[in-house]
């Protein structure tokens, strides 16, 4: 009678191996157990499953049932054409791999009872095996693996990035959000630039769509196998490249009509997840709009893209960078598997123990769990002498410019809800070693601060720049994480987010730079703030010497006039910090 094994979770796993030829599989087994003498500690579950599911399964099979890489090692060597006792015939198979319906019906059954070597009989025999159905309900990777091509194959995997990417856990998140909401559009991230100088069309056209091979991420969209999502990269994929005339009368006709463009939703599975548009503008006028989705790129990869665009249409040179996303991915997941996990989730744990608030924000209609958010955006700008004085703040207190422009965020939370102690989002980069600085990719994580509101502007300041640096040196564990470890994985940690977009290159998409005479530059345009996904965020740029700000709000729950009003607050909240005022429980 055959042992039932737990399919999922247990420490036996289903390893199998396919070529062309009898031949050709002995060496695709003996590769792999060199491999495995090199990687030891290589993951059991995600070697196997990346073997089921990375390429279709030809002609000559063999199949293993073992329950560690030493045991596979052993039986790699001795041999496909040693079969597993196992696995040897207790009865014909060909009928069952040639009907469908009962092939997938054992499949599930096998599966669900754990009858590995019978799953694993069925396909030496022949039939195709739905993995799924061993996998459902546990997170599994694919894994760079050994050349295993054949020849002829054209096909190979390599000691290095494969062309199926695993997802980081914030794209995750946005990915499960993207499955539920497909329509919002909330994700969409764009960029906006006016065209100056002499252009070469054609040229820019190469110059974006050669950004895929200077920045392999954008040429993903996101698939499932197996009930496992997965960037899949294809160098074919490339950026859409469009002309649209807007012939909008205003400003506000303008920017309406491209927040329709930006607006478009993407198709995840299909691609491309960048697109742009040459903007043609009544007197000549040229805007390039390039949107993307959030789940590729942060506000720091797009300060990186603009920079790689503008070279490549000047044809300069690319350089090597240094790493990959997937080498992101790798890191991240390395780092959730070790010994400093226990203490980046105990901070968070400890730090948001206890009753969590729900911020009482003055809604015209309430909330809707089940809608992403709608978002318009309220302006206010900080003129270079008030900006210069919050920095005065800044210097005074001992802390941060950004200590004190999130400070003025948080007392304008205080102010609209009374509350004085609130869970608030910051987002910060993950970006914690240098070979990830020039990467391209999707690195931003929101940090769940608690702020609490007592005493003056130096305690509030002081308790804060705590809290940050904390925050921060923690950041690199990802806010999904963070929610499983407190169980609260259905409902938001945070509903509101602070940007205080002061990272490096920011320059480039925020402030005009200057060119020679004639030569083509791109100057950013105008206000086109990505939407996102939070019911209110704050989000600050530096615009010259002063600062441009930005209220983004659900106009599902928030009308015009109440979100002009709560602009108002924090613009009063600003001039008074700038003072340096001690009193921050005014309201």
């Amino acid at each position: 009678m055959e042992t039932a094994h737990r399919a999922t979770g247990g420490a036996d796993q289903i390893v199998v191996l396919s070529a062309r030829t009898p031949g050709q599989l002995r060496a695709s087994a003996d590769r792999l157990a060199g491999y495995l003498d090199r990687h030891p500690d290589a993951d059991l579950a995600d070697l196997a499953f990346t073997l089921q599911v990375e390429r279709e399964a030809m002609a000559a099979r063999y199949a293993v049932v073992v329950s560690s890489v030493a045991e596979l090692r052993t039986r790699l060597r001795a041999g496909p054409g040693r079969r597993d006792p196992a696995l040897a015939p207790g009865r014909p198979l060909a009928e069952i791999a040639g009907d469908r319906d009962l092939r997938d019906e054992l499949v599930r059954r096998w599966s669900a009872a754990g009858k590995l070597s019978r799953l694993a009989r069925l396909w030496e025999s022949g039939a195709d095996v739905h993995w799924e159905h061993l996998h459902r309900g546990v997170p599994r990777r694919v894994v760079p693996l050994p050349v295993h091509s054949l020849p002829g194959d054209g096909r190979e995997w390599r000691d290095g990035p494969p062309r199926r990417w695993n997802l980081s856990r914030g794209q995750l998140a946005m990915y499960r959000d993207e499955r539920r909401w497909p329509e919002s559009g909330a994700y969409n991230l764009p960029l906006l630039f006016e065209i100056h100088g002499d252009l070469d069309e054609a040229v820019l056209a190469r110059a974006v769509r050669a950004q895929t091979e200077i920045h392999p991420v954008l040429s993903a969209a996101v698939r499932e196998r197996d009930g496992v999502p997965y960037l899949d990269l294809d160098p074919a994929r490339v950026p859409s490249f469009d002309r649209v005339a807007v012939p909008a009368a205003s400003r506000e006709e303008l920017l309406t009509a491209l927040r329709d463009l930006v607006d478009v939703p993407f198709d995840l599975a299909e691609g491309p997840l960048v697109r742009t548009h040459l903007v043609l503008l009544a007197g000549g006028r040229r805007l390039l709009l390039i949107t993307a989705h959030h789940i590729l790129l942060d506000g720091t990869s797009t300060a990186v893209l603009v920079r790689t665009l503008k070279e490549a249409y000047r044809g300069e040179g690319r350089g090597e960078r240094a790493a990959s996303y997937d080498d992101f991915v790798a890191w991240e997941e390395a780092l959730l598997a070790g010994p400093r996990a226990p203490r980046h989730r105990d901070h968070w744990v400890r730090e948001l123990a206890g009753p969590r608030p729900v911020l009482a924000l003055p809604f015209d209609r309430p909330p809707d769990p089940g809608r992403m958010p709608r978002v318009d955006v309220v302006t206010l700008m900080v003129p270079p002498e008030r900006a210069a004085a919050l920095a005065g703040t800044a210097r005074a207190h001992r802390v941060s410019a950004a200590t004190v422009v999130f400070a003025t965020y948080v007392l304008l939370l205080y102010r609209l809800t009374g509350q004085d102690d609130m869970i608030l989002g910051m987002t910060a980069a993950a970006r914690y070693e240098q070979r990830f600085h020039d990467v391209v990719g999707q690195f931003a994580n929101c940090l769940p601060l608690r702020c609490r509101v007592t005493g003056g502007l130096t305690e509030l300041l002081g308790s804060l720049r705590r809290g940050m640096v904390a925050g921060i040196e923690h950041g690199a564990f990802p806010l999904p994480e963070i929610a499983r470890a407190l169980g609260a994985e259905e409902e938001p940690l945070v509903m509101t987010n602070f940007l205080f977009q002061n990272f490096e290159g920011a320059e480039i998409i925020t402030q005009e730079t200057r060119a020679d005479r004639g030569a083509w530059e791109l100057r950013p345009f105008d206000d086109l703030p990505y939407a996102g996904e939070f019911t209110l965020s704050g989000e600050i740029y530096r615009a010259g010497e002063g600062y441009k700000v930005f209220l983004k709000y659900d106009t599902n729950v928030f009308d015009r006039a109440t979100a002009r009003g709560m602009a108002d607050i924090w613009d009063a909240v600003i001039r008074n910090v700038s003072r340096g005022d001690e009193e921050v429980h005014a309201r």
